[in-house]
């Protein structure tokens, strides 16, 4: 494990390490905001499920069943179990074993609800990866009204030379929501339609289901597979939702990009991710086998998707990288008449977020104007915009999006002993939470004893996180 003098070095804390203020207590993860909702995919996931049902204003050509709902839940649900399973066989103790490190676990947690809407989606241009033309927006926004999510903006700054629809910001804000009311680290939204009685199952510009609302969040889209069940792997294009192929879709909320050639967006020059994963298997060209190449290739995953999502072990020790960070202390002593008070604070810090997808997405420059945080690749032949980035090689993204450094590792526990003579007097003791638990990335604490009658003592303290991680211990003279 490195030390933690180290890791502050890395990350540029030591100066800042004393004046850091926890923030207001949310279960979103320390250093993340409200659009950063599937940022790596370790911890709790909230998944919410919405089935969309066209009213009686609307041409209503499509009427779900309970058995088609039941076989969208069965399929996504088996989706998640796969994905659960393949983390576990990366990051056990033991192979076989199934054990996990303390601190390393992924759960996902699903809710399920039918909302009526005044389209049939299936019979709009649905996919949305083209805004100009997609309708994916309006009943994305009238979900989001009926939730009270409908107003979000994207932050101040530079503006995109093309428009982007508000509902990314409207889902990402309600997806923030999500976490924060049922206490988990990501939350992500995922909207099925019906076109068990379309003639082809596509939208009207001939597109099909699936495409995620961007790469890195925060939901995608899916149909219900014209009313039949799910099957285990694709075997033709008339079955194009395989569990194996919701997989697929759902590794792109949190940043793995495809390896097949027919993406022309994100090729072998590609970065994405937390931990900066290049796309070096694209076309297969390393020979790595991989669900992000072909859906009947699950489970392999190759290296640099794992990386793009998060699930990287360098020193293994079973402990994601992202999570492979120790604790810190800061420490302002107070002796008063016979009986020494400490107060401190102990800090979980996070490993830098190396995500190059706020600075363009690429090592080259980008291949087209919406390559920007949380938003759908956009074909440049088909909006003409290829002549106007070779304008614009320094290219600085539309919104003023943040390499945010975000970590899920919690403080939780502080302990101190009293040396003296180069002995411990006695064995560690719990200090005390400021706020009554520690449970936050951030925690002042203190604790409080009588010195000893006779000669000169010290005072070591230790912090301990998630992943069993305890800082350097601090010593006062």
């Amino acid at each position: 494990m490195r030390s933690a003098a180290l890791i502050l070095k890395s990350i540029g804390l030591l100066s800042a390490i004393s004046i850091l203020t926890p923030g207001a207590s949310t279960a979103a993860p320390y250093g993340a905001q409200w659009y950063d909702v599937s940022e790596y995919l370790l911890g709790k996931v909230y998944v919410k499920v919405i089935f969309l049902e066209s009213n009686e204003k609307s041409p209503n050509t499509e009427n779900w069943t309970e058995e088609e709902k039941s076989n969208c839940r069965e399929a996504l649900e088996k989706a998640l179990f796969e994905i659960r399973k393949r983390f576990i066989k990366e990051f056990e103790l033991k192979e076989g074993s199934g054990k996990l490190p303390p601190g390393v676990n992924l759960e996902f947690i699903t809710d399920y609800e039918t909302v009526e809407v005044s389209v049939e989606p299936v019979t709009l241009n649905g996919s949305g990866i083209v805004f100009s033309t997609g309708d994916l927006k309006l009943w994305v926004n009238e979900v989001m009204t009926k939730k009270g999510f409908n107003k979000k903006a994207p932050p101040s700054g530079p503006q995109p030379i093309l428009p982007y629809p508000p509902y990314q910001y409207n889902v990402a804000e309600y997806a923030d929501y999500l976490r924060n009311k049922y206490d988990t680290d990501w939350a992500t939204v995922i909207f099925f339609y019906d076109n068990s009685n379309d003639e082809d199952g596509l939208f009207a510009n001939k597109r099909s289901a699936g495409p995620p609302m961007g790469v890195g969040g925060p939901g995608l889209h899916f149909s219900n597979n014209r009313g039949r069940p799910f099957i285990g792997k694709r075997q033709s294009p008339e079955d194009p939702l395989s569990v194996a192929g919701m997989i697929h879709e759902f590794f792109h909320v949190w940043y793995a990009v495809d390896e097949h050639t027919s993406n022309k967006h994100f090729k072998d020059d590609a970065a994405m991710g937390y931990l900066r994963g290049e796309n070096l298997n694209y076309g297969k060209d390393r020979g790595y086998r991989s669900v992000m190449y072909s859906a009947q290739d699950w489970p392999e995953l190759s290296p640099y998707t794992k990386k793009q999502i998060g699930w990287t072990d360098s020193d293994g020790d079973h402990v994601p990288d992202i999570l492979d960070v120790p604790p810190v202390i800061t420490l302002s002593p107070d002796t008063k008449k016979g009986a020494a008070t400490y107060k401190g604070r102990a800090f979980s810090p996070p490993l830098p977020n190396r995500n190059p997808y706020s600075e363009g997405g690429t090592l080259k420059p980008p291949h087209d104007l919406s390559v920007v945080l949380h938003l759908s690749p956009t074909p440049e032949r088909r909006l003409g915009i290829g002549d106007l980035f070779k304008k614009v090689p320094a290219f600085q993204p539309p919104f003023p999006w943040t390499r945010n450094d975000i970590t899920i590792n919690k403080i939780i526990s502080v302990e101190y002993r009293v040396m003296k003579d180069g002995k411990a007097v006695a064995g560690w003791v719990k200090a005390e939470p400021e706020d009554g638990a520690f449970d936050d990335a951030v925690e002042d604490f203190r604790f409080s004893f009588q010195t000893p009658s006779q000669g000169e003592y010290a005072v070591e303290i230790r912090a301990l996180n998630t992943v069993n991680f305890y800082s350097d211990i601090v010593r006062i003279q």
